[in-house]
């Protein structure tokens, strides 16, 4: 036999011997999708491994921020802290759902944050972004027609993490009759806008600017101006929460300002909303209470 028969042959029946085995273990192979992939890797995992995912990042992205800032390397916590406000803002955008829990364990791990290092106002203002995030995450979870059975404030569970607020659904053929607000309304001072006088128990703001106020208070922005806002629900453009006592008022779609001024709202809900909170203590506070489903919330400077 030649010489290079001898060596060539060994090598076809090594290659052939390869292939066999190799076609034959396809038989035995789980097919691809039960084998699990990371979230990065491939779009076609189911939405529950997906938000298992990225909750996992978020605490992960908490979790350095505190040994961070526990060992004060406080600009690297506040990278740690902006990378979990981008994650949840992300998770919004593909509008994941977030497991009962998550909330208020981030909300907790923010808190942790801060613990050693609250008087940093650079961190400080970086925790309540991430906050405020936590807080427009919520309000996109909640239901365009539910209303509030009551002010009861949602208990908290263990660990932190408060229950869902009770909701009932808006009475079956109760009328709804809208009020369209195409310009600015200014509301003086000692005036109560409730469904009698604004001819309707729906304020439609959706054709103004998102930027635009459809209602404009008292520049002094004082609970002592008397205003009060009650029983409407109210669509689109913007608003600014100081200074009004708000009571059984749901926002839907709405720019919320809050700039750190006195603040009364009684059982009122925010649906789909966006949130433009002062960076200080107060601000902080309303984030976490929107963030954790409460629907009563005060503060005076």
């Amino acid at each position: 036999m030649p010489l290079y028969a001898r060596v060539l042959i060994p090598l076809f029946l090594v290659t052939l011997a390869g292939t066999v085995f190799w076609r034959t273990s396809d038989l035995f192979r789980p097919p691809a999708s039960s084998v699990p992939v990371r979230d990065a890797e491939t779009a076609a995992v189911p939405n529950t491994a997906r938000a298992i995912a990225w909750e996992r990042d978020v605490m992960g992205a908490l979790d350095s921020a505190v040994r961070n800032s526990e060992a004060g390397n406080i600009t690297a916590a506040e990278v740690d802290a902006d990378r979990a406000a981008s994650i949840v803002t992300a998770a919004r955008l593909q509008s994941r759902t977030p497991s009962p829990e998550f909330i208020g364990a981030a909300v907790a791990g923010l808190d942790r944050v801060l613990q050693n290092h609250g008087d940093n106002p650079r961190l400080f203002e970086h925790v309540t972004d991430a906050r405020i995030e936590l807080a427009t995450l919520r309000s996109s979870q909640n239901v365009e027609g539910a209303a509030a059975t009551g002010s009861r404030e949602s208990e908290p569970q263990a660990g932190g993490a408060p229950s869902e607020p009770d909701y009932d659904e808006v009475t079956p053929g109760r009328e709804t009759k809208k009020v369209v607000i195409a310009t600015p309304r200014a509301v003086a001072a000692d005036t109560v806008l409730n469904p009698a006088a604004l001819g309707g128990n729906y304020v439609d703001a959706t054709v103004m600017p998102e930027s635009a106020e459809a209602l404009i208070f008292p520049q002094t922005r004082l609970l002592s101006d008397n205003v009060r806002v009650e029983d409407l629900t109210m669509a689109g453009a913007a608003e600014t929460l100081d200074g009004v006592h708000w009571r059984n008022v749901t926002f839907i779609g709405t720019r919320l300002r809050y700039e750190g001024g006195a603040l009364d709202l009684q059982n009122v809900r925010f649906v789909r909303c966006t949130f433009g909170l002062a960076t200080t203590t107060l601000g902080a506070q309303l984030a976490d209470a929107i963030a954790l489903g409460r629907t009563t919330f005060s503060a005076q400077p």
